[in-house]
């Protein structure tokens, strides 16, 4: 299985996307039981260390063949340099973002986008 390893809930991904997540190879995809947890800003890297340990420990337990890994930067990369080192390949979905400018009443502007899946993307390994 793919495992969702972001604060995007599978709920929430357009049927393309699913269908490419499956064409992968690895299974269909899953979200993570726990979902993606919260990094605090006073967070030490040491500390995100340990807690992409756990995650990782939690996502072999679940039988993660594969995974998309989208989140707060320093757990994406910790998390994908373990998963690899465990042999789990990691993805994440890049989007086109479709922005529509209107004018705002109180005279300013506001932009509005709209994320649209493209492909997966495998992260670069070593």
């Amino acid at each position: 299985m793919l495992l969702n390893l972001s604060n995007h809930p599978l709920s929430t991904w357009s049927a393309p996307q699913r269908d490419a997540a499956v064409a992968l190879g690895h299974g269909p995809p899953a979200d993570f039981p726990e979902s993606m947890p919260i990094v605090p800003p006073e967070a030490t890297t040491s500390e995100v260390a340990t807690l992409a340990d756990r995650v990782v420990d939690r996502a072999r337990e679940f039988g993660a063949a594969a995974a998309h890994v989208a989140g707060e930067f320093t757990l994406t990369v910790a998390l994908v340099q373990r998963l690899e080192a465990a042999g789990i390949p990691c993805y994440v979905a890049t989007t086109a973002r479709d922005v529509v400018e209107r004018e705002d009443p109180a005279g300013g502007t506001r932009r509005e986008s709209v994320f649209r899946f493209v492909a997966w993307r495998r992260y670069p390994t070593p």
